[in-house]
């Protein structure tokens, strides 16, 4: 087991965690408001950090599931922020996406929420993705009218998002409700919107969890496949080795016109399980 996680720009919104019993991803969204409460360079990584601290500590419960461990999270994480804002108006949540897999009584419990899918491969060399479809949803259409515009205006799509963020302002405002998208901020009702199942462990072999800047590898630059992904990520210098393939992509594409993106890259996270008889 491990965890590799590089920074997207001059800090890192991801925070992860991997032990014997369990492991988590966390990809903190930046807030609608310029204005720090925190003492963090965003409230993001604070809102990511409060939540990975949160559940190293809470995990450790068997005799609650995940979905019961988050929405009492939620609460907390909602009463914490708000000290933070010490009375003043609180216009937007920091918020982050999140995936947890956790080892308890023969059982792999997983839950997903947001754009940081889990990859399983069996003891029968089969492999599968678990991802939340709702962000990507949201995403694609935000991106296809970037792309558009570029094109009609003869401009990059780096350009387009700068000019134009109202469109990713409107879907931030549709967080955590009917026709927007989902994750763990400050709505309780929002985590019965994610993933939540259990496999034996008697079945599987490996397992990977990571946040979206690192499913770059194989849902945009797609130059390796998830199965081939989980093959061959043994160790931490593997993760890296591929991410430093990503980075280069990115680099030769800054303007983000040929792999269509917000911006040339995010943090990029990878948490790796085996699971041993």
């Amino acid at each position: 087991m491990f965890a590799f996680t590089k920074a997207g720009k001059d800090w890192n919104e991801d925070a992860c965690y991997v032990c014997k019993n369990f492991a988590f991803v966390l990809d903190g969204e930046t807030t609608l408001v310029k204005k720090n409460f925190s003492n963090e360079q965003s409230d993001a990584k604070w809102c990511s950090n409060w939540w990975a601290n949160y559940l190293k500590k809470h995990l450790k419960n068997k005799s609650k599931t995940i979905p019961e461990i988050l929405k009492i999270g939620t609460q907390e994480y909602t009463n914490a922020f708000q000290n933070l804002a010490n009375g003043e108006t609180i216009q937007d949540f920091p918020s982050t996406m999140g995936s947890i897999v956790r080892n308890i009584d023969g059982m792999i419990e997983f839950y997903v929420l947001g754009n940081c899918p889990i990859i399983f491969k069996t003891k029968t060399n089969h492999v599968f993705l678990v991802c939340d479809p709702l962000n990507n949803i949201v995403d694609d259409i935000n991106l296809a009218i970037y792309k558009d515009i570029a094109n009609k205006e003869n401009i990059s799509v780096l350009d387009a998002r700068t000019k134009y963020p109202e469109y990713l302002l409107d879907a931030r405002l549709n967080k955590n409700s009917f026709g927007g998208y989902f994750n763990l901020c400050n709505k309780v009702d929002s985590i019965e919107h994610g993933i939540y199942n259990k496999i034996s462990t008697e079945i599987i072999d490996k397992i990977l969890i990571l946040s979206d800047g690192y499913t770059q590898v194989f849902d945009l630059m797609k130059f390796i496949t998830p199965e081939e992904l989980i093959n061959n990520i043994n160790c931490k210098k593997d993760a890296e080795k591929i991410y430093n393939k990503l980075f280069i992509m990115q680099e030769e594409d800054k303007n983000c016109n040929q792999f269509v993106r917000f911006k040339i890259r995010d943090d990029a996270t990878l948490v790796c399980m085996e699971i041993k008889k």
